[in-house]
C-alpha cells in the first residue's frame, strides 16, 4: 500500500519540529538527510544577527565589493532595470528600444545623449503613470515645472511682484 508519509525534522535551535523539505530547512549536501540540522526561520535570525556585529559588517561589505568586481556591468544593469520596472513599469530593454526609437536624443531639445552628463530620464504622465518618451535631465524638469499649475501662478506673483515689472504671458 502505498501513501505519502511526511518525514519530521527537528530544528537544533528552535527545538520545533517541522516537515523535512526544501520549505523549512536549506539543503546541505554533507547532512545525513541532505538538509540543514537548522530551520530556515533560525538560520535567518543568525545570519541577521550576525550582519549586524561589525564582523558581520564587514564580511558583508567584502563579499558585495568581490561581486562588483567579478561582475562590474552585470550589478549596473540589474539595478537599472530593477528600478525601471518598479517606477516606471518598463524593462531595460523597452527603454534600450526607445532610446533607438528616438534617435538616442531627448524628445524636445533633440540632444544627443553622448552630449549629456546622465541617462536620458523616462518622462511619464505622474496622474496615469504611462510613459511618454525619454527626456534629457534639463528638459524633463523644466516640464516637470510647467505641469506644476501651483507653481506657475507663484512664479507669476513673484516676477510680477520682484521682477521690474515684468509681465508674464
Amino acid at each position: 500500500m502505498w501513501y505519502n508519509a511526511l518525514m519530521m525534522k527537528i530544528c537544533t535551535k528552535c527545538k520545533i519540529e517541522l516537515p523535512a523539505t526544501a520549505q523549512f530547512f536549506y539543503r546541505d549536501k554533507s547532512a545525513k538527510q541532505g538538509l540543514n540540522s537548522q530551520s530556515k526561520a533560525c538560520c535567518r535570525i543568525r545570519t541577521k544577527r550576525y550582519e549586524q556585529t561589525e564582523k558581520g559588517k564587514e564580511a558583508s561589505r567584502k563579499s558585495a565589493k568581490r561581486f562588483h568586481q567579478r561582475h562590474p556591468n552585470r550589478t549596473k544593469r540589474s539595478m537599472r532595470n530593477s528600478f525601471l520596472k518598479k517606477k516606471y513599469g518598463i524593462d531595460l530593454q523597452k527603454y534600450n528600444e526607445m532610446l533607438g526609437q528616438q534617435g538616442e536624443c531627448c524628445l524636445i531639445c533633440g540632444k544627443h545623449r553622448s552630449k549629456v552628463r546622465r541617462d536620458l530620464s523616462v518622462d511619464h504622465n505622474h496622474k496615469t503613470g504611462k510613459v511618454r518618451g525619454l527626456l534629457c535631465d534639463g528638459c524633463n524638469f523644466m516640464l516637470s515645472v510647467l505641469e506644476n499649475d501651483v507653481f506657475i501662478k507663484y512664479a507669476k506673483i513673484y516676477l510680477e511682484t520682484f521682477g521690474d515689472n515684468y509681465k508674464l504671458p
